[in-house]
């Protein structure tokens, strides 16, 4: 039983969505902190030892200090990996789109004037690339908010990226803390309650023990709950699944360990 549950879960994870950045310069780091934040996995490509550094301290998942090339041969990609090219020159954001365009992936924008994007687009056309995979590039990378400052260009790069993955409604898995506490609670043997509400996370700071007990909520949240309780003492050593009021699309989860 338990080992079939570690492969639930486990199918979970492969779901969720992964942010790929190449490059560990000033916005990529900002582009970490924003992508922890809002559910994302984050990986890193930088080829300098004290920038990689920086993005391990900023709270990246996984830092690969290689050559870009080295690095995204690591990189699977997948439906759910949207990749943020943002390297410290032309040079390097080509080396990294010539691989990127043989992942798969759910998005793919790269920084950049307006100029030396239609340039790039240009070289890698001329080698090969598909004019279709080059219009859905998102580049210039990000929404066009007037961004100046790194943080601010983080904010306009995640906003597209969420939009992006929000628009295709293919992620709804849980994240990397929620996969670690369902883990925990499985181990431990205790109860764990996960509150689903479609559409916007919540956070319920306190799960009663007792799993019929979610008056209070109902009234809150009417028409999106559902609950998830797990561990030996809620369900004898498996997962159960209630539906409650809502639709089976676009969930995201939340956890409350009671």
């Amino acid at each position: 039983m338990r080992e079939k549950l570690e492969q639930y879960i486990q199918a979970f994870a492969d779901s969720a969505p992964q942010l790929v950045i190449c490059g560990g310069g000033y916005v990529a780091i900002a582009v970490v902190k924003i992508g922890k934040m809002t559910g994302f996995s984050v990986t890193v490509l930088e080829d300098r030892p004290l920038y990689a550094d920086y993005a391990r301290a900023a709270g990246a998942d996984t830092v690969i200090c290689d050559t870009f090339e080295n690095g995204l041969a690591q990189v699977a990609g997948g439906k759910n990996t949207f990749f943020v090219v943002v390297t410290r020159g032309h040079r390097y954001d080509k080396e990294c789109l010539e691989q990127i365009c043989e992942k798969p992936a759910a998005y793919v924008g790269m920084i950049g004037s307006r100029r030396r994007v239609a340039l790039l687009k240009e070289q890698l056309f001329g080698q090969g690339i598909s004019k279709e995979w080059l219009d859905v590039l998102h580049a210039p990378i990000g929404l066009d908010i007037g961004a100046e400052t790194p943080e601010e260009i983080a904010v306009a790069i995640m906003a597209e990226i969420i939009a992006e993955k929000n628009k295709s409604g293919s992620t709804t898995a849980f994240s990397v803390e929620q996969q670690e506490a369902m883990r925990c609670a499985l181990q431990s043997g205790e109860r764990l309650v996960l509150f689903y509400r479609k559409g916007t996370r919540r956070f319920c700071p306190k799960a009663s023990r007792n799993k019929n007990d979610y008056s209070g909520r109902r009234h809150m949240y009417r028409n999106d709950w559902w609950r998830v309780y797990g561990g030996t003492g809620a369900a004898g050593g498996s997962l159960a699944f209630q539906k409650r009021w809502g639709e089976e699309k676009n969930v995201t989860a939340d956890i409350a360990c009671g």
